[in-house]
């Protein structure tokens, strides 16, 4: 059978409900160690549980390693992907919470800036909702790059007047 999928009206204002976001560095959620990546998932799974949602950071992850691992349990999953050993991110959010706004699709999660920041725009009746999600290159090598990255994000943040961003 069909489904009926329900579309809010879309308020033209920042999100204004209650939320609670975490945010973990997993370093290396997607680990070729079989008993590491498990004992990372059970902990993504306990972290979420206590959340509406959860950016991860360095997943270490690839395409084909999304495509075999699931969400947890009643939560829907977004990756950027880096490379197996560096970088990499995702946001797991609850489908109870995305159900306070209209259908989410895969092009909702844009990636900004590849396997470092990410964000999901979230549109519905009690406003509108941003979260980001973003990595930033570390050490002194790294200066430039956190300010090409930062320039990249001021490009996809929405006004104030109209939509709550959460960067995380």
């Amino acid at each position: 059978g069909q489904t009926c999928t329900k579309t809010l009206p879309i308020a033209n204002v920042p999100y204004h409900a209650d939320y609670k976001g975490s945010m973990w560095n997993a370093q290396a959620l997607f680990a070729s160690d079989p008993s590491k990546q498990k004992a990372k998932r059970d902990f993504t799974t306990h972290l979420i549980n206590d959340h509406d949602f959860l950016g991860i950071l360095e997943t270490h992850g690839t395409q084909g390693v999304e495509q075999a691992t699931q969400p947890p349990t009643g939560c829907r999953a977004f990756w950027s992907h880096g490379t197996a050993s560096v970088a990499g991110i995702g946001l797991v959010i609850k489908q109870t919470f995305l159900q306070q706004f209209n259908p989410t699709h895969d092009d909702d999660w844009v990636h900004i800036v590849p396997g470092r920041v990410g964000r999901l725009s979230l549109r519905g009746a009690l406003g509108c909702l941003d979260i980001v999600v973003a990595y930033f290159p570390t050490g002194q090598e790294g200066a430039h790059d956190r300010m090409a990255i930062m320039d990249k994000i001021s490009h996809h943040i929405q006004s104030r007047e109209t939509t709550l961003t959460v960067m995380i």
